[in-house]
């Protein structure tokens, strides 16, 4: 992921913003107007319903502009009116990272997750479903997919190919349940599951996305500091 600092000459009128902030999630805006002290924003909207955002709410998104898909956080500095309609004053970010388009940035991280495989057991009239969780670790995730080390998932019977659940078990805020499909991955001691997302709302994605976004970040400002 590449690290944008002239953000001023990135962001401009007619993009449309993905958000989510302190209150709401999922919404979608515009960017009306830039200039040299801030950016506006359309009242973002939810299912077709505007949030109306306070001044001083964290607001963190994305938008697409080329091949790139821009990732940034801000915050609300005013509410106006332009040209008779309620738009959201923005102040610049100092930086914002930039990820390819055609694929999803994926970051090293490592958190316990457990693994649900569902199968059906019996024979006759006694078939029924039967799960199973199993406790793994998470060592690197992206917005397609994620990775369990080799150590923690060599037990675990997952089948090329196969369909299971993933629980996060709150380590990506707000993400619960998601389903995925096992794929044998080398690593440099033991393989390991590549694990890709299967059924996956944009909702949950996002929340993936602003994990590795936020992590991206809080890895660059501790180096910084080292």
């Amino acid at each position: 992921m590449e690290r944008i600092t002239n953000v001023k000459s990135v962001i401009k009128a007619g993009l449309q913003l993905f958000l989510t902030s302190d209150s709401s999630s999922s919404m979608t805006a515009d960017i009306v107007l830039a200039s040299a002290s801030g950016f506006a924003i359309s009242m973002p909207m939810k299912k077709d319903v505007f949030v109306p955002l306070a001044i001083g709410a964290q607001i963190e998104g994305y938008f697409y502009m080329g091949s790139g898909q821009y990732y940034l956080s801000t915050t609300v500095k005013n509410r106006v009116l332009l040209h008779e309609r309620p738009v959201l004053v923005l102040e610049y970010p100092a930086e914002m990272m930039r990820a390819e388009r055609r694929g999803y940035y994926r970051i090293d991280t490592l958190f316990p997750i457990k693994v649900i495989i569902s199968e059906l057991v019996g024979e006759g009239d006694q078939i029924h479903l039967e799960s199973t969780e199993y406790n793994a670790n998470c060592i690197n995730i992206s917005g397609g997919g994620l990775m369990l080390d080799g150590i923690s998932s060599a037990d675990i019977p997952i089948k090329e190919s196969q369909e299971i659940e993933v629980d996060f078990c709150e380590a990506v805020p707000g993400l619960r349940r998601v389903r995925a499909i096992g794929a044998r991955v080398p690593q440099d001691l033991n393989t390991g599951w590549g694990l890709q997302f299967a059924k996956i709302t944009d909702s949950d994605r996002d929340k993936v996305i602003r994990y590795v976004f936020k992590k991206q970040l809080n890895d660059k400002a501790v180096t910084a500091g080292s």
